[in-house]
């Protein structure tokens, strides 16, 4: 049989998808786990992902696997975060991941556990579970890290927040982040400058543009 065009005798890597899903929640940020029904690391607590199918775009892969796995579908900001590609991360094969970091405002809703999945919830970021699955401890890291540096320079924290949301709950966000009390009225500053944040008239309420309308998906 004649081989199809650009076919080359070259190994293929797998690829999936993996989402780190975060919230904030009395004070805390929380990441989305399964509970793994399958084995490799079958009874371990993974990140929401799985194999990307052949003609199926990244990003919707990563909203497939966390709506099979968790049944949540609306999300607030969905980010590419990284790829990882050691050789030895995944028993099955030669396994790259492309790993996404997202945010929901609120509780959102309750995740249900579906797909290759036992069980879906939410879990600290300070206090994981023993024993996650594959590099998700990096991955996760990684993400947090991302969180920080973009809650310093952009608006990814107001993604947590309501739409008309208040000093008060903005403050909330920023120390479930940076773990430290930061004053609110001072982070806002630069954003409120720059008109990237609009303030009410008698500054009791902000609302940050472009987050809010149509952002979740």
């Amino acid at each position: 049989m004649a081989k199809q065009p650009y076919c080359y005798d070259h190994p293929r890597p797998m690829v999936t998808v993996d989402c780190v899903l975060l919230r904030v929640k009395v004070g805390r940020l929380e990441a989305l786990l399964v509970r793994r029904r399958k084995e490799p690391e079958k009874g371990c607590w993974a990140l929401p992902g799985g194999f990307v199918q052949m003609k199926e775009p990244l990003e919707a892969a990563v909203l497939r696997e966390l709506k099979e796995e968790t049944g949540i579908s609306e999300i607030c900001c969905l980010l590419q975060n990284g790829a990882y590609g050691d050789p030895k991360r995944d028993p099955r094969g030669r396994v790259i991941s492309v790993a996404y970091l997202a945010t929901i405002a609120g509780d959102g809703r309750a995740p249900k556990a579906g797909s290759d999945a036992d069980a879906a919830e939410w879990h600290p970021v300070d206090l994981p579970p023993d024993g996650l699955a594959f590099d998700h401890p990096t991955i996760i890291g990684d993400a947090l890290r991302r969180l920080a540096v973009g809650g310093r320079t952009g608006g990814i924290l107001f993604s947590f927040l309501p739409v008309q949301f208040t000093s008060e709950q903005l403050g909330v966000v920023l120390k479930a982040v940076f773990g430290a009390k930061i004053d609110p009225m001072t982070y806002l500053k630069p954003f409120i400058d720059g008109q990237l944040v609009k303030p009410s008239k008698d500054m009791k309420k902000f609302h940050f543009v472009g987050w809010h309308s149509g952002k979740c998906r």
